[in-house]
């Protein structure tokens, strides 16, 4: 991916691509499908000005035969292998249960296309740069020690693992003075949680919290 003219900063947020923070409640293991959805969200409104607020429900019900196992956790890529298949589907016609259920997403009209989609080389900063310049990036995480759990402000530099096991949606990147260039990942645990909701993690070779493991968006 080109890396020769990056913008200095990004901010999928104020450009209007990036849908409210959701919440996946206590009982579902579904980060993974919100990352996903935020990610297609933002690739729609990139494509058609118009920003849908996209069933994560629908994922959990019906992408089972393309390897996500519902609230016990799943992939982003094998979202976006769904939704080259199947539309995705407005969140208001098929809400969030925060559990398992049958599928049911032939009764509904879907909002949008998934053709294709990408995945970011990984461990590269500049490659997660590049890849935010078009548009929101859904990035696996390690989010389960204190100094993710925990964050309120500033930008996560260490402490925070790469062993991924949860996921959020990238949404930009900019510079601190004196901490230098961070990502901003929006996560799914309500605005209660971190900055109304959304994350500061360094963005260095270290791969803080494994945000340069595993990263991908729709085409």
């Amino acid at each position: 991916m080109d890396t020769s003219n990056l913008a200095p900063d990004i901010n999928w947020v104020s450009k209007g691509a990036v849908t409210q923070v959701k919440s996946i409640g206590n009982n579902c293991r579904s980060q993974w499908a919100f990352a996903s959805t935020g990610a297609v969200e933002g690739r729609i409104f990139i494509n058609t000005n118009v920003l849908p607020t996209i069933s994560e429900q629908q994922l959990i019900d019906c992408s089972g035969a393309y390897g996500n196992y519902g609230c016990s956790g799943g992939r982003m890529e094998n979202s976006f292998n769904f939704y080259k298949n199947n539309d995705p589907l407005n969140s208001r016609d098929y809400p969030y249960t925060a559990f398992d259920g049958y599928c049911k997403q032939d009764s509904f009209k879907g909002v949008g296309k998934v053709t294709s989609w990408t995945h970011v080389p990984p461990n590269s900063v500049e490659q997660l740069q590049a890849a935010l310049n078009l548009g929101p990036v859904a990035v696996a995480l390690e989010t389960d020690k204190p100094a993710f759990m925990n964050y309120k402000s500033g930008v996560i530099l260490n402490s925070c693992g790469k062993s991924v096991n949860g996921a959020g949606l990238a949404v930009g990147y900019a510079t601190d003075n004196d901490l230098g260039l961070y990502f901003v990942v929006k996560m799914p645990f309500g605005t209660n949680w971190g900055d109304q909701g959304y994350v500061r993690i360094g963005a260095t070779a270290d791969n803080i919290c494994g945000i340069l493991t595993d990263a991908s968006y729709p085409n």
